[in-house]
């Protein structure tokens, strides 16, 4: 989890795996699909980022929240062939 405002470096760290989790799979550069708890690793980060973000810039969270979907790999077609190719 991102912590208060002085974990700079455990922030970093968080990132950086978060990052390189995301570059070697099929979100980007990979060719692999990533595992359930990665996705969902990834997932709570990015909504942790977003948190942040909206508090620095006044954003409301909810109202913006409430309007965004994030996709479910696990539930698409081209996912599921890849993860048989895999097996």
């Amino acid at each position: 989890m991102i912590s208060g405002k002085g974990d700079y470096i455990g922030k970093l760290k968080r990132l950086r795996s978060v990052v390189y989790l995301r570059n070697n799979s099929i979100f980007a550069h990979g060719f692999f699909p990533v595992s359930r708890e990665d996705y969902e690793k990834f997932k709570e980060f990015v909504w942790l980022l977003f948190r942040q973000f909206c508090e620095l810039e006044q954003i409301d969270y909810v109202a913006y929240g409430e309007k965004m979907e994030w996709l479910n790999p696990l539930e698409t077609r081209n996912y599921s062939l890849g993860v048989r190719a895999c097996q």
